[in-house]
């Protein structure tokens, strides 16, 4: 599966490239793609939600992310991953950048990690969480 921002929709195959179909438009521009097959689970990140799937993105829901205790409204959400057991992303409002990990699908967040920079990137590696600042050139 892959995204098409400019668009708004998302493309998919179900015979391992062989033909794709485009999504409907999303009311929002998706950003990342994460699928976990061992939960039976799809996620496309947004700008201040996510949408996600049971069904390999035949149907999806969406989820408005806001995070607990951080002002701003508009929020990029990027890089989901499962890292210790927990759903993380980043999320960037400005020259701000959270880390928020999730333990019910999203349904609520919390932020672990903040960085004074307009675009954080995660990865995890077993249950460790690597964390850089783009602009601000370090790893955590």
């Amino acid at each position: 599966m892959l995204t098409k921002r400019d668009k708004r929709t998302f493309i998919r195959s179900d015979d391992f490239g062989e033909t794709w179909t485009e999504s409907p438009t999303l009311p929002t521009p998706p950003r990342s793609v994460a699928m976990y097959p061992d939960l039976r689970l799809g996620i496309i990140t947004s700008d201040s939600c996510i949408y996600y799937s049971r069904d390999q993105f035949l149907t999806y829901k969406r989820i408005i992310i806001r995070p607990t205790g951080s002002p701003g409204s508009a929020w990029v959400l990027r890089y989901p991953i499962r890292v210790g057991g927990m759903l993380l992303l980043s999320a960037t409002s400005g020259r701000n950048s959270l880390v928020l990990a999730s333990r019910d699908l999203y349904h609520t967040v919390v932020p672990v990690f903040s960085v004074e920079d307009s675009a954080v990137r995660i990865a995890g590696y077993g249950d460790y969480l690597l964390v850089g600042a783009e602009f601000s050139g370090f790893l955590v």
